[in-house]
Protein backbone atom coordinates (compact mmCIF):
# COMPACT_ATOMS: atom_id res chain seq x y z
CA UNK A 1 0.00 0.00 0.00
CA UNK A 2 1.57 3.27 -0.78
CA UNK A 3 2.42 5.67 1.75
CA UNK A 4 0.32 8.61 2.88
CA UNK A 5 2.64 11.37 1.03
CA UNK A 6 0.26 14.36 1.41
CA UNK A 7 -0.07 15.51 4.80
CA UNK A 8 2.64 16.99 6.90
CA UNK A 9 2.70 14.80 9.36
CA UNK A 10 2.95 11.78 6.80
CA UNK A 11 5.76 13.57 5.75
CA UNK A 12 7.59 13.76 9.36
CA UNK A 13 7.04 9.90 9.07
CA UNK A 14 8.93 9.78 6.17
CA UNK A 15 11.89 11.30 7.16
CA UNK A 16 12.16 8.92 9.68
CA UNK A 17 11.45 5.90 7.71
CA UNK A 18 14.15 7.40 5.17
CA UNK A 19 16.76 8.08 7.90
CA UNK A 20 16.64 4.38 8.80
CA UNK A 21 16.88 3.09 5.45
CA UNK A 22 13.91 1.65 3.03
CA UNK A 23 15.79 -1.65 2.74
CA UNK A 24 14.85 -4.16 -0.23
CA UNK A 25 16.53 -7.81 -0.64
CA UNK A 26 19.92 -8.65 -2.03
CA UNK A 27 17.76 -9.72 -5.21
CA UNK A 28 18.98 -7.69 -8.43
CA UNK A 29 15.60 -7.57 -9.91
CA UNK A 30 13.92 -5.93 -7.22
CA UNK A 31 14.11 -1.74 -6.76
CA UNK A 32 17.07 -0.65 -5.11
CA UNK A 33 16.41 1.11 -1.78
CA UNK A 34 17.13 5.10 -1.48
CA UNK A 35 17.07 7.19 1.76
CA UNK A 36 15.94 11.03 2.25
CA UNK A 37 19.36 13.16 3.23
CA UNK A 38 18.87 15.98 5.00
CA UNK A 39 21.97 17.80 3.55
CA UNK A 40 21.71 21.40 4.67
CA UNK A 41 19.88 23.22 1.85
CA UNK A 42 17.67 25.92 2.42
CA UNK A 43 13.97 24.48 2.32
CA UNK A 44 12.70 26.42 -1.13
CA UNK A 45 9.40 26.47 -3.26
CA UNK A 46 8.92 28.25 -6.63
CA UNK A 47 12.34 26.91 -6.93
CA UNK A 48 14.91 25.75 -9.13
CA UNK A 49 18.04 23.02 -8.99
CA UNK A 50 20.99 21.88 -10.69
CA UNK A 51 24.00 19.39 -10.57
CA UNK A 52 27.71 20.71 -11.66
CA UNK A 53 31.13 20.37 -10.38
CA UNK A 54 31.82 24.45 -10.54
CA UNK A 55 35.33 23.96 -8.86
CA UNK A 56 36.17 20.88 -10.89
CA UNK A 57 37.22 18.85 -7.79
CA UNK A 58 35.72 15.54 -8.97
CA UNK A 59 31.98 15.72 -7.42
CA UNK A 60 28.77 17.34 -7.99
CA UNK A 61 27.66 20.80 -6.45
CA UNK A 62 24.50 22.33 -6.62
CA UNK A 63 22.94 25.81 -7.28
CA UNK A 64 19.41 26.33 -5.45
CA UNK A 65 17.15 29.10 -6.07
CA UNK A 66 13.55 30.11 -5.00
CA UNK A 67 11.75 30.92 -1.07
CA UNK A 68 12.14 29.48 1.90
CA UNK A 69 9.80 28.65 5.00
CA UNK A 70 10.11 32.61 5.90
CA UNK A 71 9.19 33.81 2.35
CA UNK A 72 12.35 35.04 2.02
CA UNK A 73 14.04 34.61 -1.76
CA UNK A 74 17.79 32.95 -2.01
CA UNK A 75 19.54 31.83 -4.95
CA UNK A 76 23.08 29.84 -3.49
CA UNK A 77 26.04 27.44 -4.87
CA UNK A 78 26.30 24.51 -2.46
CA UNK A 79 30.02 22.99 -2.72
CA UNK A 80 30.28 19.62 -2.42
CA UNK A 81 33.16 18.36 -0.12
CA UNK A 82 32.88 14.38 0.36
CA UNK A 83 29.34 14.71 0.31
CA UNK A 84 28.78 17.90 3.19
CA UNK A 85 27.56 20.65 1.44
CA UNK A 86 28.64 24.28 2.39
CA UNK A 87 26.91 27.56 0.85
CA UNK A 88 30.18 29.26 -0.71
CA UNK A 89 28.12 32.56 -0.82
CA UNK A 90 28.33 33.30 -4.22
CA UNK A 91 26.23 36.31 -4.43
CA UNK A 92 23.92 35.76 -6.96
CA UNK A 93 20.81 37.92 -7.32
CA UNK A 94 17.62 36.11 -5.41
CA UNK A 95 14.82 35.57 -6.80
CA UNK A 96 11.93 32.99 -6.79
CA UNK A 97 9.59 31.83 -9.68
CA UNK A 98 13.01 30.68 -10.56
CA UNK A 99 15.68 28.23 -12.95
CA UNK A 100 18.71 27.98 -12.99
CA UNK A 101 20.98 25.87 -15.73
CA UNK A 102 24.79 24.86 -15.77
CA UNK A 103 27.27 25.34 -18.73
CA UNK A 104 30.52 26.28 -19.88
CA UNK A 105 29.56 29.44 -22.16
CA UNK A 106 33.00 30.48 -22.50
CA UNK A 107 35.27 27.27 -22.85
CA UNK A 108 37.05 28.14 -20.65
CA UNK A 109 36.74 24.51 -18.44
CA UNK A 110 35.26 26.21 -15.53
CA UNK A 111 31.49 26.09 -15.00
CA UNK A 112 29.28 29.14 -15.48
CA UNK A 113 25.34 29.41 -14.18
CA UNK A 114 22.53 30.75 -15.74
CA UNK A 115 19.70 32.27 -13.35
CA UNK A 116 16.62 33.63 -14.21
CA UNK A 117 13.19 34.72 -11.65
CA UNK A 118 11.43 37.51 -10.07
CA UNK A 119 12.19 39.79 -6.46
CA UNK A 120 10.74 42.42 -4.79
CA UNK A 121 10.96 45.66 -3.44
CA UNK A 122 7.83 47.09 -3.05
CA UNK A 123 7.43 46.40 -7.67
CA UNK A 124 8.62 43.35 -9.47
CA UNK A 125 11.86 43.16 -10.49
CA UNK A 126 12.40 40.30 -13.88
CA UNK A 127 15.87 39.26 -14.08
CA UNK A 128 18.03 36.72 -16.13
CA UNK A 129 21.40 36.74 -15.72
CA UNK A 130 24.81 34.85 -16.92
CA UNK A 131 27.27 34.01 -14.17
CA UNK A 132 31.12 33.92 -15.34
CA UNK A 133 32.89 31.33 -12.68
CA UNK A 134 36.23 32.44 -12.64
CA UNK A 135 37.89 29.80 -10.42
CA UNK A 136 35.14 29.78 -8.10
CA UNK A 137 33.99 33.48 -7.74
CA UNK A 138 31.28 33.95 -10.00
CA UNK A 139 30.71 37.48 -11.81
CA UNK A 140 27.74 38.78 -13.19
CA UNK A 141 28.64 39.61 -16.56
CA UNK A 142 25.97 41.93 -17.56
CA UNK A 143 24.67 39.59 -20.64
CA UNK A 144 21.53 41.99 -21.91
CA UNK A 145 18.95 38.88 -21.89
CA UNK A 146 15.29 39.48 -21.37
CA UNK A 147 14.38 39.47 -17.54
CA UNK A 148 11.83 36.74 -16.77
CA UNK A 149 9.55 35.19 -13.87
CA UNK A 150 8.07 31.63 -14.13
CA UNK A 151 11.11 30.88 -16.17
CA UNK A 152 12.80 28.24 -17.88
CA UNK A 153 16.19 28.27 -18.89
CA UNK A 154 18.52 25.01 -21.27
CA UNK A 155 21.93 25.74 -22.64
CA UNK A 156 22.73 24.23 -25.89
CA UNK A 157 24.62 24.72 -29.15
CA UNK A 158 22.10 24.80 -31.59
CA UNK A 159 24.05 26.64 -34.29
CA UNK A 160 27.33 24.06 -34.42
CA UNK A 161 29.19 26.96 -34.44
CA UNK A 162 31.01 25.36 -30.30
CA UNK A 163 29.71 27.65 -28.16
CA UNK A 164 26.58 27.40 -25.90
CA UNK A 165 23.35 29.34 -26.63
CA UNK A 166 20.97 29.94 -23.94
CA UNK A 167 16.86 29.32 -24.47
CA UNK A 168 15.28 30.65 -22.46
CA UNK A 169 11.04 31.43 -21.44
CA UNK A 170 8.57 33.57 -18.52
CA UNK A 171 6.73 36.29 -18.74
CA UNK A 172 7.48 39.77 -17.29
CA UNK A 173 4.89 42.79 -16.66
CA UNK A 174 5.68 46.12 -17.34
CA UNK A 175 1.92 47.20 -17.03
CA UNK A 176 0.97 44.25 -19.79
CA UNK A 177 2.23 40.86 -19.56
CA UNK A 178 4.59 39.76 -21.93
CA UNK A 179 5.45 36.05 -22.62
CA UNK A 180 8.61 35.25 -23.92
CA UNK A 181 10.25 32.41 -25.75
CA UNK A 182 13.68 33.22 -27.16
CA UNK A 183 17.01 31.66 -28.14
CA UNK A 184 19.95 33.92 -27.84
CA UNK A 185 22.61 33.42 -29.94
CA UNK A 186 26.40 33.18 -28.42
CA UNK A 187 28.60 34.65 -30.74
CA UNK A 188 31.78 34.27 -28.96
CA UNK A 189 32.02 38.32 -27.73
CA UNK A 190 28.04 38.94 -26.66
CA UNK A 191 24.76 37.37 -27.23
CA UNK A 192 21.77 37.87 -30.28
CA UNK A 193 18.46 37.39 -29.35
CA UNK A 194 16.51 35.01 -31.84
CA UNK A 195 12.28 34.31 -31.55
CA UNK A 196 11.36 33.70 -34.88
CA UNK A 197 9.03 30.77 -34.69
CA UNK A 198 8.76 30.69 -30.98
CA UNK A 199 5.59 30.85 -29.15
CA UNK A 200 5.87 32.47 -25.88
CA UNK A 201 5.09 31.75 -22.82
CA UNK A 202 5.60 30.95 -18.69
CA UNK A 203 4.79 27.91 -15.99
CA UNK A 204 6.53 26.04 -18.52
CA UNK A 205 9.84 24.54 -19.90
CA UNK A 206 12.45 24.26 -22.88
CA UNK A 207 14.80 21.53 -23.38
CA UNK A 208 17.22 20.90 -25.99
CA UNK A 209 17.58 17.45 -28.02
CA UNK A 210 18.23 16.26 -31.43
CA UNK A 211 14.71 14.61 -32.14
CA UNK A 212 15.82 14.07 -36.09
CA UNK A 213 18.95 12.79 -35.94
CA UNK A 214 20.13 15.27 -38.20
CA UNK A 215 22.92 16.83 -36.35
CA UNK A 216 21.20 19.82 -34.38
CA UNK A 217 19.72 20.45 -31.53
CA UNK A 218 16.00 21.31 -31.44
CA UNK A 219 13.62 22.76 -28.77
CA UNK A 220 11.00 21.10 -26.74
CA UNK A 221 8.55 23.99 -25.18
CA UNK A 222 5.45 23.15 -23.23
CA UNK A 223 3.24 25.86 -20.63
CA UNK A 224 0.77 28.32 -20.55
CA UNK A 225 -1.75 26.07 -22.75
CA UNK A 226 0.91 25.54 -25.16
CA UNK A 227 3.25 22.67 -26.32
CA UNK A 228 5.37 22.56 -29.14
CA UNK A 229 8.38 20.48 -30.44
CA UNK A 230 10.68 23.24 -32.89
CA UNK A 231 12.73 21.38 -35.57
CA UNK A 232 16.31 23.53 -36.12
CA UNK A 233 17.38 24.03 -39.38
CA UNK A 234 21.03 26.08 -38.87
CA UNK A 235 19.13 28.25 -36.67
CA UNK A 236 15.87 28.59 -38.02
CA UNK A 237 12.98 27.21 -35.87
CA UNK A 238 9.80 25.41 -37.69
CA UNK A 239 6.61 23.91 -35.34
CA UNK A 240 6.58 20.92 -36.19
CA UNK A 241 2.90 19.95 -35.31
CA UNK A 242 4.01 17.22 -33.11
CA UNK A 243 0.39 16.50 -31.24
CA UNK A 244 1.29 17.24 -27.98
CA UNK A 245 -1.79 17.85 -25.42
CA UNK A 246 -1.66 21.70 -24.94
CA UNK A 247 -0.69 22.15 -20.93
CA UNK A 248 -0.32 25.05 -18.38
CA UNK A 249 1.80 24.54 -15.21
CA UNK A 250 4.07 22.28 -17.10
CA UNK A 251 7.43 20.04 -17.30
CA UNK A 252 8.93 17.99 -19.90
CA UNK A 253 12.21 15.87 -20.72
CA UNK A 254 13.56 14.04 -23.61
CA UNK A 255 14.55 10.63 -23.06
CA UNK A 256 15.54 7.48 -25.14
CA UNK A 257 13.38 5.36 -22.64
CA UNK A 258 12.95 2.43 -25.08
CA UNK A 259 17.07 2.27 -26.40
CA UNK A 260 16.00 3.13 -29.98
CA UNK A 261 18.86 6.00 -30.53
CA UNK A 262 16.13 8.73 -30.60
CA UNK A 263 15.07 10.98 -27.96
CA UNK A 264 10.99 10.36 -26.75
CA UNK A 265 9.46 13.28 -24.83
CA UNK A 266 7.55 13.13 -21.74
CA UNK A 267 5.29 15.99 -20.72
CA UNK A 268 3.14 17.09 -17.82
CA UNK A 269 0.81 19.58 -16.58
CA UNK A 270 -2.61 21.40 -16.62
CA UNK A 271 -4.62 20.56 -19.87
CA UNK A 272 -7.97 22.42 -20.70
CA UNK A 273 -9.65 19.48 -21.48
CA UNK A 274 -10.51 15.91 -18.72
CA UNK A 275 -8.76 14.95 -17.14
CA UNK A 276 -7.37 18.00 -16.10
CA UNK A 277 -4.10 17.02 -14.89
CA UNK A 278 -1.80 14.51 -17.55
CA UNK A 279 1.14 13.03 -17.37
CA UNK A 280 1.98 11.93 -21.42
CA UNK A 281 5.13 9.70 -22.32
CA UNK A 282 5.36 10.53 -26.16
CA UNK A 283 7.42 7.26 -28.47
CA UNK A 284 9.75 8.81 -31.17
CA UNK A 285 9.17 6.80 -34.06
CA UNK A 286 11.35 7.95 -36.98
CA UNK A 287 10.45 11.79 -36.00
CA UNK A 288 6.70 11.59 -35.57
CA UNK A 289 5.52 11.58 -31.77
CA UNK A 290 3.22 8.84 -30.49
CA UNK A 291 1.66 8.28 -27.55
CA UNK A 292 3.20 5.43 -25.87
CA UNK A 293 0.06 4.36 -23.66
CA UNK A 294 2.15 4.03 -20.48
CA UNK A 295 0.14 4.85 -17.91
CA UNK A 296 1.94 7.88 -15.36
CA UNK A 297 -0.86 9.75 -13.08
CA UNK A 298 -1.35 13.14 -13.75
CA UNK A 299 0.47 16.02 -12.32
CA UNK A 300 1.20 19.83 -12.69
CA UNK A 301 3.05 22.41 -11.14
CA UNK A 302 5.72 19.45 -11.36
CA UNK A 303 8.93 18.32 -12.32
CA UNK A 304 10.51 15.57 -14.19
CA UNK A 305 14.12 13.58 -14.50
CA UNK A 306 15.19 10.83 -16.39
CA UNK A 307 18.35 8.75 -14.69
CA UNK A 308 18.85 4.99 -14.76
CA UNK A 309 18.94 4.23 -10.97
CA UNK A 310 19.33 1.20 -10.93
CA UNK A 311 22.40 0.97 -13.31
CA UNK A 312 20.49 -2.02 -15.94
CA UNK A 313 20.67 0.67 -19.03
CA UNK A 314 17.39 1.61 -19.61
CA UNK A 315 16.13 5.14 -18.66
CA UNK A 316 13.88 5.32 -15.32
CA UNK A 317 12.26 8.54 -14.43
CA UNK A 318 11.49 10.46 -11.12
CA UNK A 319 8.31 12.97 -11.33
CA UNK A 320 6.68 15.37 -8.96
CA UNK A 321 3.95 17.90 -9.11
CA UNK A 322 0.56 18.13 -7.73
CA UNK A 323 -1.70 15.27 -8.66
CA UNK A 324 -5.52 14.74 -7.87
CA UNK A 325 -5.09 13.73 -4.20
CA UNK A 326 -2.45 15.53 -3.18
CA UNK A 327 1.22 16.21 -3.57
CA UNK A 328 3.28 13.33 -5.24
CA UNK A 329 7.11 12.52 -6.06
CA UNK A 330 7.47 8.88 -7.42
CA UNK A 331 10.14 7.26 -8.97
CA UNK A 332 9.10 4.31 -11.84
CA UNK A 333 11.74 1.70 -12.41
CA UNK A 334 11.90 0.87 -16.17
CA UNK A 335 11.59 -2.72 -17.17
CA UNK A 336 11.28 -3.21 -20.91
CA UNK A 337 9.68 0.49 -21.66
CA UNK A 338 7.02 -0.93 -18.24
CA UNK A 339 7.29 1.09 -15.36
CA UNK A 340 6.68 1.05 -11.85
CA UNK A 341 6.69 2.84 -8.93
CA UNK A 342 9.38 1.65 -6.62
CA UNK A 343 7.38 3.21 -4.15
CA UNK A 344 10.61 5.44 -2.84
CA UNK A 345 10.18 7.47 0.50
CA UNK A 346 9.92 11.10 -0.71
CA UNK A 347 8.28 13.70 0.30
CA UNK A 348 5.21 14.73 -2.23
CA UNK A 349 6.21 18.46 -3.76
CA UNK A 350 4.81 20.86 -6.44
CA UNK A 351 6.28 23.96 -7.30
CA UNK A 352 9.29 22.25 -7.18
CA UNK A 353 12.62 20.56 -8.93
CA UNK A 354 14.32 17.65 -9.51
CA UNK A 355 17.51 16.29 -10.55
CA UNK A 356 19.69 12.75 -10.30
CA UNK A 357 23.31 13.39 -9.84
CA UNK A 358 25.60 10.50 -8.50
CA UNK A 359 26.63 13.36 -5.78
CA UNK A 360 28.91 10.88 -3.70
CA UNK A 361 30.26 9.27 -6.63
CA UNK A 362 29.19 5.41 -5.38
CA UNK A 363 28.57 4.28 -8.77
CA UNK A 364 24.78 5.14 -9.04
CA UNK A 365 22.53 8.61 -9.34
CA UNK A 366 21.09 9.82 -6.33
CA UNK A 367 18.25 12.34 -6.72
CA UNK A 368 18.20 16.17 -5.72
CA UNK A 369 14.57 17.43 -4.43
CA UNK A 370 13.24 20.87 -4.05
CA UNK A 371 9.58 22.23 -3.53
CA UNK A 372 6.12 22.65 -0.97
CA UNK A 373 4.89 19.43 0.57
CA UNK A 374 1.37 20.50 1.87
CA UNK A 375 1.60 24.12 1.05
CA UNK A 376 2.66 25.10 4.68
CA UNK A 377 6.21 23.92 4.72
CA UNK A 378 9.34 23.65 1.97
CA UNK A 379 11.79 20.75 1.70
CA UNK A 380 15.02 20.84 -0.20
CA UNK A 381 17.04 17.42 0.58
CA UNK A 382 18.88 14.29 -1.52
CA UNK A 383 16.88 11.13 -1.78
CA UNK A 384 20.15 9.11 -1.73
CA UNK A 385 20.35 5.60 -3.94
CA UNK A 386 21.63 2.71 -1.60
CA UNK A 387 21.74 0.60 -4.15
CA UNK A 388 24.66 -1.79 -2.89
CA UNK A 389 26.88 -3.40 -4.73
CA UNK A 390 25.24 -2.93 -8.56
CA UNK A 391 27.72 0.00 -9.39
CA UNK A 392 28.10 1.79 -12.63
CA UNK A 393 30.77 0.63 -15.11
CA UNK A 394 31.25 3.81 -17.17
CA UNK A 395 30.89 3.16 -21.43
CA UNK A 396 34.63 2.26 -23.21
CA UNK A 397 35.63 4.80 -25.97
CA UNK A 398 34.72 5.62 -29.04
CA UNK A 399 36.47 4.27 -31.92
CA UNK A 400 37.12 4.93 -35.51
CA UNK A 401 37.53 8.81 -35.23
CA UNK A 402 37.82 10.65 -38.77
CA UNK A 403 36.83 13.92 -39.74
CA UNK A 404 35.96 15.67 -43.13
CA UNK A 405 35.89 18.90 -44.11
CA UNK A 406 32.78 20.89 -44.93
CA UNK A 407 31.79 24.08 -46.20
CA UNK A 408 32.72 26.49 -43.33
CA UNK A 409 33.66 23.77 -40.66
CA UNK A 410 34.35 20.20 -39.82
CA UNK A 411 32.38 16.92 -39.66
CA UNK A 412 33.14 14.82 -36.82
CA UNK A 413 32.67 10.82 -37.25
CA UNK A 414 33.13 8.12 -34.61
CA UNK A 415 31.81 4.50 -33.91
CA UNK A 416 30.26 3.18 -30.68
CA UNK A 417 32.43 1.51 -28.30
CA UNK A 418 32.64 -2.00 -27.40
CA UNK A 419 29.64 -3.28 -25.02
CA UNK A 420 31.54 -2.80 -21.45
CA UNK A 421 28.24 -0.69 -20.05
CA UNK A 422 25.08 -2.22 -19.24
CA UNK A 423 23.78 1.22 -22.18
CA UNK A 424 23.30 -0.52 -25.05
CA UNK A 425 25.28 1.45 -27.92
CA UNK A 426 22.03 2.82 -29.29
CA UNK A 427 21.04 4.41 -25.90
CA UNK A 428 24.20 6.18 -25.61
CA UNK A 429 24.95 9.73 -25.78
CA UNK A 430 27.98 11.54 -26.89
CA UNK A 431 30.06 14.76 -25.72
CA UNK A 432 32.59 16.27 -28.09
CA UNK A 433 35.25 18.03 -27.40
CA UNK A 434 37.99 20.47 -29.65
CA UNK A 435 40.73 22.49 -28.30
CA UNK A 436 43.72 24.38 -30.15
CA UNK A 437 46.19 22.39 -28.41
CA UNK A 438 46.41 19.17 -27.42
CA UNK A 439 44.11 17.89 -24.35
CA UNK A 440 42.30 21.60 -24.96
CA UNK A 441 39.01 22.07 -24.83
CA UNK A 442 38.84 25.87 -25.82
CA UNK A 443 36.54 25.59 -29.01
CA UNK A 444 33.87 23.00 -28.15
CA UNK A 445 33.66 22.78 -24.26
CA UNK A 446 33.91 18.87 -22.82
CA UNK A 447 31.48 19.68 -19.71
CA UNK A 448 34.53 16.66 -18.67
CA UNK A 449 37.39 16.36 -16.93
CA UNK A 450 39.77 16.70 -20.20
CA UNK A 451 41.85 13.83 -18.62
CA UNK A 452 39.92 11.17 -16.95
CA UNK A 453 36.20 12.00 -18.37
CA UNK A 454 34.69 12.74 -15.26
CA UNK A 455 31.79 14.39 -16.21
CA UNK A 456 31.10 17.60 -14.51
CA UNK A 457 27.58 18.32 -15.29
CA UNK A 458 24.67 15.74 -14.64
CA UNK A 459 23.72 15.23 -18.23
CA UNK A 460 23.14 13.23 -21.06
CA UNK A 461 25.30 14.26 -23.95
CA UNK A 462 24.08 16.59 -26.64
CA UNK A 463 24.85 14.07 -29.82
CA UNK A 464 22.52 11.16 -30.52
CA UNK A 465 24.22 7.85 -31.52
CA UNK A 466 23.60 7.26 -35.23
CA UNK A 467 22.81 4.01 -36.78
CA UNK A 468 26.35 2.96 -37.66
CA UNK A 469 28.57 5.77 -36.89
CA UNK A 470 27.82 8.90 -34.95
CA UNK A 471 28.46 12.30 -36.63
CA UNK A 472 28.45 16.23 -35.62
CA UNK A 473 29.52 19.16 -37.54
CA UNK A 474 31.26 22.07 -36.01
CA UNK A 475 32.01 25.68 -37.78
CA UNK A 476 35.37 26.01 -37.75
CA UNK A 477 37.70 28.82 -38.68
CA UNK A 478 41.54 28.06 -40.26
CA UNK A 479 43.59 26.38 -37.86
CA UNK A 480 44.59 23.41 -36.50
CA UNK A 481 42.39 21.50 -33.69
CA UNK A 482 42.53 18.64 -31.67
CA UNK A 483 39.66 17.01 -30.63
CA UNK A 484 38.17 13.73 -29.42
CA UNK A 485 34.89 11.85 -28.00
CA UNK A 486 33.48 10.14 -25.32
CA UNK A 487 30.24 8.09 -24.33
CA UNK A 488 27.39 9.42 -21.35
CA UNK A 489 25.40 5.89 -20.45
CA UNK A 490 21.96 6.11 -19.18
CA UNK A 491 23.73 6.90 -15.78
CA UNK A 492 25.07 9.94 -16.72
CA UNK A 493 28.33 8.96 -16.06
CA UNK A 494 31.42 9.63 -18.70
CA UNK A 495 33.60 7.13 -20.00
CA UNK A 496 37.32 7.60 -20.43
CA UNK A 497 38.18 9.89 -23.93
CA UNK A 498 38.66 8.11 -27.69
CA UNK A 499 42.49 8.41 -28.77
CA UNK A 500 42.74 12.55 -29.16
CA UNK A 501 42.97 13.70 -32.95
CA UNK A 502 43.91 16.39 -35.30
CA UNK A 503 42.17 17.80 -37.56
CA UNK A 504 43.51 20.88 -39.98
CA UNK A 505 40.94 23.65 -41.47
CA UNK A 506 42.58 25.36 -44.52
Amino acid sequence: MRLDRYRRAALVSLLLLAAAGCKDDDDESTPRHFTFVDAGFAPAAECALAWGDYDADGDLDLALSGYDDSNTDFSRIYRNDGGAFTDIGAGLTAVRYAAVAWGDYDADGHLDLALAGQWWDGAAHFESKVYRNDVGTFVDTGVPLTGLAEASLAWGDCDNDGDLDLALSGYYNDGTFHYVCEVNLNTGSAFSTASAGLQGFSTGEVAWGDFDNDGDLDLAAAGRNTAAVYRNDVGSFTDITAGLTAVDRAALAWGDYDGDGDLDLILAGQSLTLPHRVTTLYRNDGGTFVDSGVAFEGVCDGALSWGDYDNDGDLDLAMAGEADAGNVTAVFRNDGGGFTDVEAPLPGVRFCSLSWGDYDNDGDVDLAIAGYDDGTAHVAGICRNDGGSFSNVAPAAPTDLTTSLVAGGVTFSWSAPAAADATPPAGLSYNLRVGTSPGDDDVVGAHADTATGLRRIAERGAIQPGVSSTEWTVSLAAGTYYWSVQAIDTSLAGGAWAQEETVVVP
